[in-house]
This record gives C-alpha cells, sequence and structure tokens, in this order.
C-alpha cells in the first residue's frame, strides 16, 4: 500500500529531523489536538483491543445477583456490527485526516475505506 510506505517515510523524515520522537500515546493525541479522542474513542478501542481487566470483565463474566458465570464472546451481533462501526469509522476518520496533514496523496485509499464504512453502516443498521 502506498500510503503506508510514504507515512513511513514521512515518520523517518520527522523524526531524523527531531519534530518527533516516539513519546507515548497520550502525549501524541495531545500534540496533535487531539485529547478528547484520546479520552474517549481511543480508550474504548483500545480496552477492547487489549486484554485489559475491563474489556476481560465485559467479554468473560456475567454477574447474576450474587453469583456470577464465565462465558466466552457471546456479544450479540447488533453489539458486533455497532463495535466494527467503531473501528472502522475511526480508522477511516484517521486515514483521511493523515493524507491530508502529510499531503501524501492516497485518495483511492481513503475512498475505498469510505466505502467499506457505508457498507458496514449499512450492515449494522439492517441488523439493529
Amino acid at each position: 500500500m502506498p500510503l503506508f510506505v510514504n507515512l513511513n517515510k514521512k515518520k523517518d523524515e520527522l523524526e531524523e529531523r527531531g519534530v518527533i520522537k516516539g513519546p507515548n500515546i497520550r502525549l501524541r493525541f495531545a500534540r496533535a489536538n487531539m485529547s478528547e479522542e484520546y479520552k474517549s474513542i481511543y480508550n474504548f478501542i483500545a480496552a477492547e483491543s487489549h486484554n485489559t481487566l475491563r474489556s476481560l470483565r465485559s467479554r468473560h463474566i456475567r454477574i447474576e445477583g450474587r453469583d456470577f458465570r464465565l462465558v466466552a464472546f457471546d456479544w450479540p451481533g447488533s453489539m458486533t456490527s455497532v463495535i466494527l462501526d467503531s473501528y472502522v469509522g475511526l480508522f477511516y476518520g484517521s486515514l483521511k485526516r493523515v493524507n491530508e496533514t502529510f499531503a501524501l496523496g492516497d485518495d483511492e485509499s481513503v475512498s475505498e475505506l469510505k466505502n467499506a464504512l457505508y457498507e458496514v453502516r449499512a450492515f449494522r443498521d439492517a441488523n439493529t
């Protein structure tokens, strides 16, 4: 994918110039003036992507009165499509912003992801 090749080249160039130095993710979001995104959607996605206590609890423990049971992934289909919509929507917005900010010129990839987002949303709306 040319976008990621161009993006990696741009990142390397910025690191060589000392513009970026690999700060922690919270600081990266703050520098991009995206602290609210870090505190909200990124936090949500990171918790679902990594095995945090919160995600393990929500995936595998069902509390029933004073008792609990352990379960394997049993999200209803509608929840899965909502989460997928969030992931694809965040990725599309990020890709679009990166493409514009760094003038990478990969409008085709952005357009393809936008179409994928529309497909995910159509599926979500048909199944919720």
